[in-house]
């Protein structure tokens, strides 16, 4: 595979959410069977970190088992991409660990190493209140992602 166009690198950033598999139904419609884009399908692990849980080796469970969720949830994606033709040779999936304070940070600096000219997100649908709390990592993607265009699907 030779260079492509940062426009038509396309980061989707999903989790398990519904807006999620609308942004891959979103992405996979508008690439279809052009083999002209290239699509990371990034799944973020989040790490609670160690305070969170009572034993370190409990800590390294959950994250397996966030693992092969993350797995089947990338899989999933990858086969919604194919039912839609997306040529399989455009397609990677894959996993990255970050504290779970930093995802919006982790997409960007994934976007940013591998020259993504667009970043896909599904908007998790989470309240004013929650969003006040917590914050959004769609709202943060928009306001510090640089050099890219950020899509959000709802």
């Amino acid at each position: 595979m030779g260079e492509v166009d940062p426009g038509k690198n396309i980061l989707l950033s999903i989790d398990n959410s519904e807006n999620s598999r609308r942004a891959i139904r979103y992405v996979a419609n508008i690439v279809g069977s052009s083999g002209d884009y290239r699509i990371t399908i990034l799944n973020i692990i989040e790490d609670m970190g160690e305070d969170f849980f009572p034993s370190a080796a409990e800590r390294q469970t959950h994250i397996e088992k966030q693992k092969q969720t993350s797995a089947a949830l990338l899989a999933e994606a990858r086969n919604i991409m194919r039912e839609h033709a997306v040529p399989e040779e455009c397609i990677r999936t894959e996993q990255v660990t970050a504290p779970s304070a930093y995802i919006a940070e982790s997409i960007i600096r994934h976007a940013q190493h591998e020259n993504k000219g667009t970043v896909v997100v599904g908007r998790r649908g989470i309240s004013k209140k929650e969003e006040f709390l917590f914050g959004s990592v769609s709202s943060k993607i928009v306001n510090y992602a640089k050099d890219c265009t950020v899509w959000v699907v709802e």
